[in-house]
């Protein structure tokens, strides 16, 4: 089942409700995501505004490190993302794999600008 990251931490909904994910390909479902209550977005969107507060605050060649290292991570693992994609998402393994070496490029050229 699929959690939620609230305050970087990994939760269970409180609601037992799920919804399932289909591979589009296939038909096939593949994973059960879980329905949250308004409450717990109320806590996500909370913690999200108290992180935005500390990385305000994270000098800007400490902030271009990490995010150098979030795509180092994402290059890391590039076929791993790329197969949970073409799962999630029905496209060709073949085409993703470019489009997710683009996407971590992307990350770095965003991330740039951001800082």
């Amino acid at each position: 089942m699929i959690t939620n990251l609230i305050g970087g931490r990994w939760t269970e909904p409180a609601a037992r409700k799920t919804l399932p994910v289909y591979n589009p390909a296939s038909g096939e479902v593949i994973e059960q995501v879980s329905l949250s209550s308004g409450r717990e977005v109320e806590q996500a969107v909370a913690a999200a505004a108290d992180s935005f507060e500390l990385w305000a605050a994270t000098p800007v060649m400490e902030r271009a490190r990490l995010m150098f290292r979030y795509k180092s991570l994402l290059e890391e693992d590039l076929e791993e993302l790329a197969a949970i994609i073409t799962r999630h998402h029905g496209k060709p393994w073949m085409r993703l794999g470019g489009r997710s070496a683009v996407g971590s490029t992307w990350s770095t050229s965003l991330a740039a600008r951001r800082l």
